[in-house]
Parts: C-alpha cells; sequence; structure tokens
C-alpha cells in the first residue's frame, strides 16, 4: 500500500519512522495496514492508538485506552523523491501543555453545567490529553477552588482510566459529604462504570457503601452492581422502600439484573400498584427484558390501563415474554 505521508517522530529515547495512511499511525518496519497502528520507540515500548489529526505545530495522538496526547512538531528534515515531491520528512516531538488561556477557561467554570453549554470548553474535554486531566485533578483537589465540583464532572465525562480513579477516590474519601455526592453522581455516566470494571476499581467503589448519606450509598453501590458487583445488593434492597420511585425503580432494575429475586418482585409490586405512568413503562420494559414469566399475571393487569402507552407497553412485554417461553 502506497504510504501517503512518512514521519520519523523523535522520543527521549531516540527517532522512530512511521507513516500515516487514511488518518492511522504505522510503524514503517511492518508496512502492516491493520485498524490501531503504534508509536514504536528505539527501547521497544510501543504506543497502540492512532493519530486523530495534525496542525501546523501540533500532532494529537489518541491511544487505544482512549487518551489524547499532544505533541508539539518541528520539521528536522524532509526528503523528496525524483518529481520533486515530498517523500518523508523527520519531526521532531515534545509534549504539547495546556496553554495559559486555556487553564484560564479551566479555572473560570463555575459550574458542570456552565461547562457544558460553553463551546470552547467542550472541545477541550471532547480532545481531552493527558495535560488537560492534570489540570482537572489539580483543580478538583484544590480546596478553594470555585469550580472543584466542575472539575470532577469534567473528569468523569472524559472517562479515561486516570479521571475515572480520581473521581472514585474522591466519591470516597473527600471530607466535604456534598462533594462526595457530586462525584458518586457523576459516577453513573455508562462511561465511568465501563471503566470502573475494566480498570478493577470496584473494590474502591465498595469503601464507599460505608458513607453517612444514604444517597452516596445507594450511587456508589448502582456503580459497583452496574460492573457486576453482588455485594452490592445489601444496599440496593435497602432503597426498595426509598421515598423517591426513582430510587426505588433503579434499585429494584438492577437487583433484577443481578439475579436477585426481590428485584423482580419489587418491580411486579409497582407495576401492579399504577402510581406512575413513566414509572409503569419503564417498569414493563425491564419485566420484557428480563423475560420472567411471573410477571405475566401483572403484565395482564396494567395492559388494561386507560393510559394508551402504559397498555401498549404492557402488551409489547406480554408478547416478547410469550414468545419467548414457546
Amino acid at each position: 500500500m502506497r504510504r501517503l505521508n512518512e514521519f520519523a517522530f523523535a522520543t527521549a529515547v531516540g527517532f522512530v519512522t512511521l507513516a500515516i495512511l487514511n488518518g492511522q499511525i504505522k510503524a514503517q518496519e511492518t508496512g502492516n495496514a491493520g485498524e490501531i497502528g503504534y508509536l514504536e520507540l528505539f527501547s521497544g515500548e510501543k504506543i497502540a492508538g492512532h493519530v486523530i489529526r495534525t496542525t501546523g505545530t501540533r500532532i494529537f495522538f489518541r491511544t487505544t485506552s482512549g487518551m489524547v496526547r499532544t505533541y508539539h512538531k518541528r520539521a528536522v528534515q524532509s526528503a523528496t523523491n525524483a518529481d520533486g515531491q515530498s517523500v518523508s520528512c523527520t519531526i521532531a516531538l515534545t509534549k504539547a501543555p495546556l496553554t495559559t488561556a486555556q487553564k484560564s477557561l479551566l479555572g473560570q467554570v463555575a459550574s458542570f453545567h456552565a461547562a457544558m453549554t460553553n463551546p470552547a470548553v467542550s472541545k477541550l474535554i471532547d480532545g481531552a490529553s493527558e495535560e488537560c486531566v492534570a489540570e482537572l485533578n489539580r483543580l478538583a483537589l484544590k480546596k478553594s477552588a470555585k469550580n472543584r465540583e466542575a472539575a470532577i464532572g469534567l473528569l468523569s465525562l472524559v472517562g479515561s482510566e486516570g479521571a475515572v480513579r480520581r473521581v472514585v477516590k474522591i466519591a470516597v474519601n473527600d471530607p466535604d459529604p456534598k462533594i462526595r455526592f457530586a462525584a458518586a453522581n457523576y459516577l453513573l455516566k455508562p462511561n465511568c462504570i465501563r471503566c470502573v470494571k475494566s480498570a478493577g476499581l470496584i473494590e474502591e467503589v465498595r469503601k464507599g457503601f460505608a458513607d453517612k448519606k444514604r444517597n452516596t450509598r445507594f450511587c456508589l453501590a448502582y456503580v459497583a452492581g452496574k460492573a457486576g458487583d453482588v455485594k452490592a445488593v445489601p444496599i440496593l434492597k435497602k432503597n426498595l422502600k426509598n421515598s423517591d420511585h426513582h430510587f426505588r425503580e433503579s434499585a429494584a432494575l438492577l437487583l433484577a439484573e443481578l439475579g436477585d429475586a426481590s428485584g423482580i418482585r419489587q418491580l411486579l409490586k409497582m407495576a401492579k400498584a399504577k402510581k406512575n405512568d413513566n414509572e409503569c413503562i419503564a417498569i414493563c420494559q425491564a419485566l420484557s427484558r428480563l423475560g420472567d414469566k411471573k410477571a405475566l399475571t401483572a403484565l395482564k393487569s396494567v395492559a388494561k390501563s386507560k393510559n394508551a402507552r402504559v397498555a401498549t407497553a404492557a402488551s409489547h412485554a406480554i408478547e416478547k415474554i410469550t414468545k419467548a417461553d414457546r
């Protein structure tokens, strides 16, 4: 395959020549056109990932773990063929720190909502570099920082292992109960739950099961439970009697997913009560996914609802469970 561009990346341990093919970075030695390339150093270290984009002064490389590494580049030497076309160049790379303006931008964010409505912040987080995560870590730990909670929220949005690990530690160990709850709540994002599971952070999350605040305990138990931890079951069961139907519903759904019978019993009880239409629809959909035949009697009762949306959801659930049982 023809090499579109060829670069030699300078590192602390030497140079390595690589080719960029359709945005993917490849080692020249292999000439391989696989989907994932890598930076291969003379030390033998390989950093898997691909080039996201290049500018006149920077190269943005995303590793397979999702972290973006930003490098300054400087043309050192170039070569041309007989037709005068550029065929290769050598580029010296150095890590690109956050600019003063970027640091100021992160430092002035007053809330997570404000950050998400600011295009400049969103762009910075979308391509979150190691330096960006380091700055957010600094703000998240700085007791006097006005935007501390926003920094924690942005770390959870980045979702890399290092960022999520920091949010977990704050949720479990921070002396401020409001900050602990905020961090635990941010961990409910699917990307954070996946990271907790893949990075082996469940044991760390469990440390928060003893938190004095019920809602913080629930959030952390939910995160652990979604990651497959059955030790979250006792806390989830306690929330089946929570006065807030959102907590009851979430606890019941997760218990059912974990194979605990109390979750299915609570879902059936809530379906029969038919107090909240949206809740009832969500429960019908959950019972449909679980496929438990014991739910059919309750679902048939719900199917008689005067609310067309509720009745339709129940009917669809009955149909799916019945077909699966054949």
